[in-house]
């Protein structure tokens, strides 16, 4: 048997309970837990709920549709990836701060041009990007999906 937990942030968390537990008292002690968190419902299944196979979007996990499987909402799976791309975006950023400032230090003006439009091809990055992430349909494209890195 398995207790399915939908939490406040629309997020599910799973665990395994035994047949004679109190339901309520699980989700209780959940709570207690996972400070934070706030169970909005929950359900006890008696068949083992798959999971997804990567938990790359495991904030994204939803169980809207109750059944022998949790579900990933695609949209926040999307944003979830846009998040991880400013993130290495940022980090990349950084190194071409790095790099526009050893230009300046040159007097070197072809290569601080270059480094400042791959800065500003990488602040656009975001947002290029959503048109080409709206089109993909499951989780596991969503997570090798790799934009193209300005160089």
């Amino acid at each position: 048997m398995q207790l399915i937990i939908k939490r406040e942030d629309g997020g599910v968390s799973l665990g395994p309970i035994a047949k004679d537990a109190d339901p309520k008292e699980q989700v209780r002690k959940w709570q207690e837990a996972t400070v934070g968190q706030t169970a909005v419902s929950w359900r006890v299944s008696d068949e083992v709920i798959s999971r997804p196979a990567s938990r790359a979007f495991r904030d994204a996990w939803t169980d809207d549709n109750p059944g022998e499987q949790v579900d990933v909402d695609m949209p926040k799976a999307r944003a979830i990836k846009t998040g991880k791309v400013r993130a290495e975006r940022n980090i990349r950023l950084v190194a071409d701060d790095l790099e526009y400032m050893k230009a300046d230090e040159a007097d070197d003006d072809t290569r601080k041009r270059r480094v400042a439009n791959r800065k500003k091809k990488l602040r656009d990055l975001p947002a290029d990007i959503q048109s080409d992430l709206d089109a993909l349909d499951t989780p596991e494209v969503l997570e090798a999906y790799q934009p193209a890195w300005p160089e």
